[in-house]
């Protein structure tokens, strides 16, 4: 049994749910920031074909972008089997430099959670985060009945401060929770996929190699050919400071 798992097995006792909840693309400098969340339900634990198709599964920024792929196949799969669900949100960059990027990663992830819970049936209301609310779909410790989909929530890194969902953060959770390193996985692979479209457009920044990061060949394209619409212009102020900020807003 993986570390990843067994971590799971130990943040899913009294719920019947776990949700994991990661992102791809917060330190980009072009593209959206893509978020995903992924249910896994007690049944998921006790599945030998679930864990053995799970072995191998880990932080997105560990395995190489052939074992993603691969890894992205086999979840979903799984998910075609009825064996977990998972959604897929996002910010856009109009989005990112109106709320900035930790609000817009809290967009991307409260949608990919939206769309989740509302396809799982028989959950339990629906309790907003705040200070009054300690867990959601409720209370830890207690004697779960077996007609209602207790849920807790995991999302990685720290805690997110007004937050819609109550949840709990785990700092390097994609290298410690399965449920997390699998959003990890399925962000990361879709995300690469639209920048990978978007290389087709605009071939001469070169989005496939380097997804829209701040590598030496995606700056001498922006210092050569200038800033395109989906680049993130408050982002690129810190890498231009030469360039007036009109420059940079209107293209």
């Amino acid at each position: 049994m993986s570390l990843l798992l067994k971590f799971d097995l130990e943040q899913i006792k009294n719920f019947n749910i776990l949700i994991g909840v990661d992102e791809a693309g917060r330190g980009a400098f072009a593209g959206d920031v893509v978020a995903a969340a992924v249910s896994l339900k007690q049944e998921f634990y006790l599945c030998e074909k679930c864990k053995k198709e799970s072995t191998g599964i880990n932080d997105s920024k560990q395995i190489s972008a052939d074992d993603r792929e691969k890894f992205y196949a086999k979840i979903l799969d799984l998910r075609n089997n009825g064996k977990l669900n998972f959604k897929v949100g996002s910010a856009d960059v109009n989005e990112i430099e109106q709320f900035n990027i930790v609000g817009a990663t809290k967009l991307a992830m409260s949608r990919a959670l939206k769309e989740l819970i509302d396809e799982t049936e028989n959950i339990e209301s629906i309790k907003l985060f705040s200070e009054n609310c300690p867990v959601l779909f409720g209370q830890e410790g207690e004697n779960n009945n077996d007609t209602k989909n207790t849920v807790k929530i995991l999302i990685d890194g720290k805690p997110l401060k007004n937050f819609q969902y109550h949840h709990t953060g785990i700092v390097k959770g994609d290298g410690k929770s399965l449920a997390i390193a699998m959003g990890s996985i399925i962000a990361k692979v879709s995300r690469d996929r639209k920048m990978i479209t978007l290389d087709k457009k605009f071939p001469e920044f070169g989005f496939s190699s380097h997804k829209g990061y701040g590598t030496k060949r995606h700056i001498d394209a922006i210092k050569k050919i200038g800033p395109l619409p989906i680049h993130r212009k408050k982002f690129l102020r810190n890498i231009f400071p030469d360039k007036s900020e009109q420059t940079l807003l209107n293209i």
